[in-house]
């Protein structure tokens, strides 16, 4: 499986982390209720077309328009949005994407040549009959997992509320 790592390096996120390891408590809830927010606003940016950096993602190309299903871009079947992926301990959080597309959504790809593997020619629906290969023009970069300005103030706030309510 291809990672994505994103370490936090904002000197707000780093004094609340450090205030929350010195508090000695547990920070997996800390790192739950966070994992939880950024399932949301990844959703959210996904639905906008928007990357973790607030640019728009490259406009679709009309024949990936013709033929689309889905609401919004990257979306056929929600395989990516249902491959969203959290693993919270009492140190680490690991956020990201299941789905083997997804690097190539997120770093982008150059054209590539795509061959039946099972069968002795490809065909799918709306396209232009079967082809034994398809020369695929690449896809544009599309950052799909990443931590927003929004999301670097929801952590402190998280943790400053965490620290909060363990000490009344």
């Amino acid at each position: 499986m291809t990672s994505i790592k994103f370490t936090a390096d904002t000197r707000e996120v780093k004094a609340a982390f450090a205030r929350l390891k010195k508090s000695g408590l547990n920070a997996r809830p800390v790192f739950l209720a966070f994992a939880e927010h950024l399932q949301e606003s990844h959703r959210r940016r996904w639905r906008q077309g928007i990357g973790p950096d607030g640019r728009p993602w490259a406009p679709l190309r009309p024949s990936t328009l013709a033929g689309k299903r889905g609401r919004f871009p990257l979306y056929e079947e929600g395989d990516m949005l249902r491959g969203l992926v959290t693993s919270a301990t009492s140190s680490s959080l690991v956020f990201g994407l299941s789905d083997w597309k997804a690097p190539l959504h997120h770093f982008g790809a150059r054209p590539y040549t795509i061959q039946p593997k099972n069968k002795k020619a490809l065909a799918w629906p709306g396209g232009p009959g079967p082809r034994r290969r398809v020369d695929h023009p690449g896809l544009p970069a599309r950052p799909l997992v990443g931590i927003s300005a929004a999301d670097r103030r929801e952590v402190v706030e998280i943790i400053a509320e965490y620290l909060e309510d363990a000490t009344r």
